[in-house]
């Protein structure tokens, strides 16, 4: 469910934020950062939530997929700023 939300999230931040060009190449060389900034964000933590399901399902004994729930606190905490 929450990578579900990780994709709608940085769908629609990504969107807003490509439909908000101004036509001022400073103004718009920012929007352009921080759109791909949005992507890469989304795009990193997406594939570690999708590894942690993977792990669960695969091996629901064993506690592989705990080193990448683990590491999706930080992660956050690292993309935020």
């Amino acid at each position: 469910m929450t990578t579900i939300c990780e994709v709608v999230a940085t769908t629609a931040l990504a969107w807003s934020l490509h439909s908000s060009r101004t036509g001022v190449p400073r103004t718009d060389n920012i929007l352009h950062k921080l759109h791909n900034y949005t992507i890469t964000r989304g795009v990193l933590l997406t594939i570690v939530q999708i590894l942690s399901l993977v792990f669960y399902v695969a091996q629901p004994t064993k506690l592989t997929w705990i080193a990448f729930h683990m590491c999706l606190s930080k992660l956050y905490f690292i993309t935020m700023g």
